[in-house]
Formats: C-alpha cells, structure tokens, sequence
C-alpha cells in the first residue's frame, strides 16, 4: 500500500531551500578539502577546472539526493530543479566575481551540475521506496 504525501507549493520550496542549502555546504567543504589537497601534493592549475565540476557535481547529487528523498516522487524533475537553481546560484557569484562570463567549461560546469543532481533524484526516490511502512 503506498503512502504518498502531497506537499503544496510553500512546502516543496522549503524542501528545496533546505536540500540546496546541504548541497552548497556540501559542495563547499569539498572545494576546501580539494584545494587542501591540491596544496598538499602540489597539483597543476590545468586540473582546477575538473576538480570545481566533481565538487559541484557531488554538492547537486546530495542536494537532489535529499529533495527526492523527501518528497518519495519524481526524482528526474526534483533532481533537475535542484541542479537548475544550484547551477543558477554558481552562475551568478562566479559573473559577480570573475571577468570570464559564459563559455564553453560553463556549459560543462552546468550539464554536469544538473546531470549528477538528476542522478542523486533518482537515488533519493529509491532510496525511499526501500522503507517499509509498518
């Protein structure tokens, strides 16, 4: 028998706000820890390109992850929506902070973002169904 829970607009906003929020967090301490690393052992400049995309990538994934997770429904959409925003948000502060404006690493940077976010909603919707409704 399957429970599913209708959540009105105000509340999928919040849902989204608090798994963008994790996202960003997550997305963040995992540039720290990459640049760390990249101090450490001393890494060439031609790899922070790649190195931003898998920590964004892994922010969007969680960010998705949780969102589908706790809506239990369209976890491509949920995903998606989540990678927009997330891509959106990165988008801006990096116009803000950097002369470069759109290119082609953007759109990497944007399809990889909305790629693994799409991914962690279906994880998420999955990871839900496992749980048994006593």
């Amino acid at each position: 028998m399957s429970r599913e829970i209708k959540y009105n607009l105000s509340e999928k906003s919040v849902i989204y706000g608090l798994s963008l929020l994790v996202g960003i967090i997550f997305s963040i301490a995992s540039m720290l820890l990459a640049a760390a690393l990249c101090l450490a052992t001393d890494m060439s400049e031609e790899l922070s390109s790649p190195i931003s995309a898998l920590c964004v990538g892994t922010g969007a994934l969680v960010s998705g992850f949780l969102s589908s997770r706790k809506l239990k429904s369209g976890g491509l959409i949920n995903g998606a929506i989540c990678g927009l925003v997330l891509y959106a948000l990165i988008f801006f502060f990096s116009l803000i902070f950097s002369e470069s404006g759109f290119s082609f690493v953007s759109l990497y940077h944007a399809l990889i973002t909305i790629i693994s976010a799409m991914i962690g909603g279906v994880l998420g919707v999955l990871s839900a169904a496992k749980k048994k409704v006593i």
